[in-house]
């Protein structure tokens, strides 16, 4: 078995070791040190200095991979965003919110006294039987389209609460990690 001189990173002892081991303890220190062999060169590393820099990069790998997380969370959210979606007769793209089915209420309102109204006078006028059945059904699809636009509003709401709970969640570790910059 060959033997390899060495020095202590540490003290500056020297070392002989077979050239088969990949740690030594420096006799002279008791310090750890780790063999390592770059081309034709063979030298110590202090352990020390490798846990060092293992604990830094696991550290480095955990804000990573928070980092990708949050990348994913934010690709999903604009993916299920997409399906919340209507288009508009333009063509442009619009996301769920109360406010249209508050003013279809209010429209709706407004067309339900209006149609009661006709719907009297047409019964009161012996009008064709099928104008009533039309202000009743106009009724009850505009009822059911201001029902639906609350329900998908809701549920885009919830959605949206969700995922900013998740990227929330995300964004505390990373701060507590010391890896955010500015108010991100």
């Amino acid at each position: 078995m060959r033997t390899v001189a060495l020095t202590c990173n540490r003290c500056g002892a020297p070392i002989q070791a077979p050239d088969s081991l990949r740690f030594v303890t420096c006799s002279h220190c008791n310090t750890r040190l780790k063999i390592q062999t770059s081309g034709g060169a063979t030298y110590t590393e202090l352990l020390e200095d490798m846990r060092e820099t293992q604990v830094e990069m696991a550290a480095d790998l955990d804000t990573i991979q928070l980092q990708n997380e949050l990348d994913r969370v934010d690709r999903e959210w604009a993916d299920e965003q997409r399906g919340f979606e209507t288009v508009d007769k333009r063509g442009r793209r619009r996301l769920p919110s109360d406010e249209p089915g508050t003013v279809g209420i209010l429209f709706g309102l407004v067309m339900a006294f209006f149609m009661v109204g006709m719907l009297a006078t047409a019964l009161s006028n012996d009008a064709p039987s099928i104008f009533p059945i039309f202000i009743i059904g106009m009724l009850v699809v505009l009822g059911i389209n201001v029902l639906k636009g609350f329900h998908d509003s809701e549920k885009y709401a919830d959605a949206r609460k969700a995922h900013e709970r998740r990227r929330g969640r995300i964004l505390s570790e990373l701060r507590e990690k010391g890896a955010l910059k500015g108010d991100e």
